[in-house]
C-alpha cells in the first residue's frame, strides 16, 4: 500500500521534543525579562482590562472551531487531514461571524455601570481575537501533525517578542492603558499566526488546496462528530475553571484586582509550565507503553518524586518571600499581587505535581473519573469566589481558591497515582520528606520576612537557597531527568 502521511517529516522523538521547547522556553524568557518594566510603565488595572478580555476570548476560541483542529492529527491520509483543517476552518469563520452579531448588541451604559467601561472600549477587537485564537489553533495542530516543530518555535518566539515590544513602546510613549496591552497583544497573535501561515502555504498550501472537497469535508465532519458533542464541553470546563474566576473578580470588584490576581498568578505560573508541558510531553507516550509492560507503578514513582524534589523547594520559599520579591522586582505597587502569590503557592505547587499525570485517566480510560474532576474543580472555584463576594472581602475568595485548589489538585494527584498502582502513603511520605528538607532553609526566611530590615537582602537569601537546591537537583537527579527524556528514542 502507498504510504499516506507523505507530508510528515522524518524526525526524532528527542529533536521534536528538543525543537518544540526551544521555543517555549525563549517565548517565557522574553515575558519575564519585561515583565518588570511593564509593572513599572502599566497600572495593575492596565492588566486586569487584559486579563478579562483574554478570559473572554480564551473560553470563546477554545470551541471556535468546534474543536475539530484536534482531529486534524489523527487521520492516516493527508488529504483527509487537509478536509478537516477545511472544516475546522469553517467553523472557525461561522463562530467569528456569531461573535460580530454579538457584540453589535453590547450596552455600553450596562459596561459603565459595572465599572468595567474600558473593558466595553475593546469589544470591537473581539471577532478578530477570537478569529486569532482559532486560527493559531488550526495551524499548529497541522504543523504538529506534519512535525515541523521548529516552525512552531518561531511563531511562539515572533509573538511574544512583538508583543513584548508593542507594549513597551505603548508605554513609553504615555499610551499606558488597558486598551494598548490589548492591542499590543494581538498585535503579537497576528505575527505568530501569519509566520504560521506563510509557512503552511509554502509547505503545503499547493496540496491542501487540491485536496479540500465539499463532500470530503462533509465526511470528515461527521467522521469526528465526537470532538465537538464531547470535547467541546470537556475543554469549555477546563479553560472555564481558569478563566471564569478572573471574569467573576472583575466583574464583582474591580479590574485593577482582577489585573493583581491575574499578573501574580501568572508569574507564578509561567515557570511551571514551561517544565511541566516538558515533563508531560516525555511523560505520555512511556506512560503508554510502562502500562503495557507491567511497570506503570515504578514509572509513576519515579516521575513522582523527580516532579516534587523540582517544584516544592521553590514553591515553599514563595509561600514565604512572595510579596518580598513581587516588590522587589516589579514595584511596590504589586505587593498586593505577591501576597497572592503566598497563598496561591501551594495551590500552584499541586497543579504542578498533578499536570503530567493527567495522562494517566486516558492511559487507564478512566475519562469518567477526569469528568467528575473537572466539575469539581470548576465549582469550586467560582463558588469560592462567590463567597468573597458575598462578604465583600476578597482575601477570602483567595484565600478559598487557594484551599480549595491545594485540596482539589492534591486529590487529583492521588487519584492518578492510585489509578497508576502506587501507594497514596507512599506518595505522601515523598511529600512529608521533601517539607522536612525544606524545614530549615524555611524557618530562616520566616525570620528574615519578620525582621522587615530589607526585603532585597529577603530575597537575594531566597534565590541563592533556591540556587544552591538546584544544584542539588542537577547532581542529583538530572541522570534520571534525562533517562526519562531517553528512554523513548533508545525503543524506537
Amino acid at each position: 500500500a502507498m504510504p499516506t502521511r507523505k507530508l510528515v517529516k522524518q524526525t526524532t522523538f528527542v529533536g521534536d521534543l528538543l525543537r518544540l521547547l526551544s521555543g517555549t522556553f525563549a517565548a517565557t524568557a522574553i515575558g519575564l525579562l519585561v515583565a518588570p518594566i511593564l509593572t513599572r510603565l502599566y497600572e495593575p488595572e492596565a492588566f486586569g482590562v487584559l486579563a478579562l478580555f483574554m478570559s473572554i476570548v480564551s473560553i470563546v476560541g477554545i470551541v471556535s472551531c468546534a474543536r475539530y483542529e484536534v482531529a486534524i492529527v489523527l487521520p492516516s491520509s493527508d488529504s483527509e487531514a487537509a478536509n478537516v483543517l477545511g472544516i475546522s476552518l469553517f467553523f472557525l469563520l461561522v463562530t467569528t461571524s456569531l461573535v460580530v452579531l454579538g457584540i453589535s448588541f453590547k450596552d455600553e451604559q450596562l459596561f459603565a455601570e459595572i465599572g468595567l467601561s474600558k473593558l466595553h472600549e475593546c469589544l470591537w477587537l473581539l471577532p478578530g481575537a477570537v478569529f486569532l485564537h482559532g486560527l493559531y489553533l488550526t495551524l499548529n495542530y497541522w504543523k504538529t501533525r506534519t512535525k515541523y516543530f521548529t516552525r512552531i518555535s518561531v511563531s511562539q518566539v515572533s509573538n511574544q517578542f512583538v508583543t513584548a515590544v508593542s507594549k513597551l513602546g505603548l508605554g513609553i510613549s504615555g499610551l499606558a492603558t488597558g486598551h494598548s496591552m490589548v492591542v499590543a497583544t494581538l498585535l503579537g497573535r497576528l505575527i505568530g499566526v501569519l509566520v504560521l501561515l506563510f509557512m503552511m502555504l509554502r509547505d503545503h498550501g499547493r496540496f491542501i488546496m487540491r485536496s479540500l472537497h465539499p463532500a470530503k469535508m462533509f465526511e470528515a465532519a461527521k467522521r469526528y462528530k465526537r470532538f465537538p458533542l464531547y470535547g467541546s464541553w470537556s475543554i469549555l470546563l477546563g479553560v472555564g475553571a481558569w478563566q471564569v474566576p478572573i471574569l467573576l473578580i472583575g466583574f464583582f470588584f474591580s479590574p485593577a484586582i482582577a489585573g493583581l490576581y491575574s499578573f501574580g498568578f501568572r508569574i507564578l505560573q509561567l515557570p511551571m509550565i514551561t517544565v511541566g508541558s516538558a515533563i508531560g510531553q516525555v511523560f505520555y507516550p512511556q506512560a503508554m507503553e510502562a502500562r503495557e509492560q507491567g511497570r506503570l507503578d515504578s514509572l509513576v514513582e519515579r516521575m513522582l518524586n523527580i516532579l516534587i524534589v523540582l517544584a516544592l523547594f521553590p514553591m515553599l520559599t514563595l509561600s514565604i518571600v512572595g510579596q518580598e520579591l513581587y516588590m522587589v522586582v516589579f514595584g511596590e505597587k504589586w505587593a498586593e499581587a505577591g501576597m497572592y502569590c503566598q497563598v496561591l503557592a501551594p495551590w500552584a505547587f499541586f497543579w504542578f505535581l498533578s499536570g503530567p499525570f493527567t495522562n494517566i485517566f486516558s492511559v487507564m480510560e478512566e475519562q469518567k473519573i477526569q469528568l467528575i474532576w473537572n466539575i469539581i474543580n470548576f465549582f469550586s472555584r467560582v463558588i469560592s469566589i462567590l463567597i468573597g463576594v458575598y462578604l465583600q472581602n476578597f482575601f477570602v475568595s483567595i484565600a478559598l481558591l487557594g484551599a480549595s485548589g491545594t485540596l482539589i489538585y492534591l486529590a487529583k494527584t492521588l487519584i492518578t497515582v492510585h489509578l497508576a498502582g502506587c501507594s497514596i502513603k507512599q506518595a505522601l511520605a515523598i511529600i512529608v520528606r521533601n517539607i522536612v528538607y525544606f524545614v530549615p532553609f524555611g524557618i530562616l526566611l520566616t525570620l528574615l520576612v519578620l525582621d522587615q530590615r530589607s526585603p532585597v537582602l529577603t530575597v537575594a537569601v531566597a534565590i541563592a537557597f533556591c540556587c544552591l537546591h538546584a544544584l542539588r537537583v542537577f547532581y542529583q537527579y538530572h541522570p534520571e531527568i534525562i533517562a526519562l527524556i531517553r528512554d523513548r528514542q533508545s525503543k524506537k
